[in-house]
């Protein structure tokens, strides 16, 4: 009823799984993954224990594929699970059970893991699995050229409806934007996997903008500053790119352009004329002057 692939990066370590289904919030009942560890999906009737487990034992350095093995093996229903599991080192294991609704498969192949349950034909998760091989560029882009090829091959039987994008880094991370850079979920749309794509978008300049801001954080004002300068190059109007910029540029004594920013954030809606003063209020923004009383 759903199909899915799971892909690593091998040049970052990065690990990510694209799911597609016309089970409506498909997501929350059916992904698991975690920085560091790795990524289960659970398909056809998910049984939860696969996933908080599954993540738990990769955590403490046990094999997918033993994982798989000793949790069907004491699964009465594991007839209609169909389960996929990586590590980030690239250690992977699939089970698809006997009694999954055809047309039911998985496909292990180089550095990624395809299954599909309840799909139109045979080969899509086979399609699914050698498009990512074939591809190259980075992660998320990868995953989403294999799912098209598996939507081009039938996909869910039922149409499409709701699908769901995770990457997580191959290393733990103590920032949540590096742990995590890609969360998606779509739950009723039309077309999927084209808004995962446009929503793809939108979070990788969010990715960026919250590692400039870290980045400034961290002491390096001016190369803050040069990373918003070039986001907000192709974001000039995002009240949250302005806000950011201004709040380095002020930091890097440039107290008239970190104005000219705040004025620009302020246009978008009254309550962000409010912004610079509580920003002043909190600490995370001169008090200056010349960046209260912002008028548009």
């Amino acid at each position: 009823m759903t199909y899915s692939i799971i892909g690593r990066d091998s040049t970052t370590g990065d690990i990510g799984v694209l799911l597609a289904s016309f089970y409506y919030g498909c997501a929350p009942r059916t992904l698991l993954a975690t920085a560091g560890v790795g990524i289960v999906v659970m398909q056809m009737v998910p049984e939860m224990k696969y996933g908080t487990l599954g993540i738990a034992r990769m955590s403490d350095g046990e094999h997918p594929s033993t994982i798989l093995t000793e949790l069907t093996s004491t699964d009465d229903s594991r007839g209609i699970r169909q389960v996929a599991m990586m590590c980030v080192d690239g250690s992977v294991s699939a089970y698809t059970g006997a009694g999954c609704i055809p047309y039911s498969g998985h496909l292990i192949g180089n550095n990624c893991c395809a299954q599909g349950a309840m799909v139109a034909r045979e080969n899509v998760w086979t399609e699914v699995a050698r498009s990512f091989e074939s591809s190259t560029g980075a992660l998320p882009d990868r995953l989403i050229s294999a799912m098209r090829a598996g939507d081009l091959a039938g996909g869910d039987i039922r149409g499409r409806r709701a699908a769901a994008m995770l990457v997580v880094s191959g290393a733990p991370q103590e920032s949540w934007v590096r742990a995590r850079p890609i969360d998606i979920r779509i739950d009723d749309h039309p077309d999927p996997l084209a808004e995962v794509e446009r929503h793809l978008a939108i979070q990788r300049q969010m990715v960026a903008i919250e590692l400039a801001f870290e980045r400034g954080l961290g002491g390096d004002i001016a190369g803050a500053v040069g990373d918003y300068a070039r986001i907000a190059q192709h974001a000039p109007e995002d009240p949250d790119v302005t806000m950011r910029y201004a709040i380095m540029l002020a930091l890097s004594g440039r107290i008239e352009d970190a104005r000219e920013q705040l004025q620009t954030m302020a246009s978008v809606h009254s309550g962000w004329a409010e912004v610079p003063d509580r920003l002043i209020a909190a600490g995370l923004l001169l008090d200056d002057s010349r960046l209260r009383n912002i008028v548009v």
